[in-house]
């Protein structure tokens, strides 16, 4: 179930820590280069708790299966 993006987003939620590979954009979405020069972009996923909210990676121009890990949260 996907929450409405108009409410404000509460004071606390679960954060998995892994984020995953992929496109999900929306209004949290930002953009910036690799060491590379590549286009990265990161979204935000919010969940209703229980659920782990997530982060979402992509590379504009690079195939997945090039990440050497899966990218994390710090």
């Amino acid at each position: 179930m996907e929450m409405d993006t108009t409410t404000i987003l509460p004071w606390e939620l679960l954060l998995n820590t892994h984020a995953l590979i992929g496109e999900n954009p929306n209004r949290t979405t930002a953009y910036d280069f690799t060491r590379n020069n590549e286009i990265i972009v990161a979204s935000f996923r919010q969940a209703q708790l229980p659920l782990p909210s997530c982060l979402y990676v992509h590379c504009l121009h690079l195939d997945p299966s090039a990440f050497s890990e899966i990218p994390y949260v710090l």
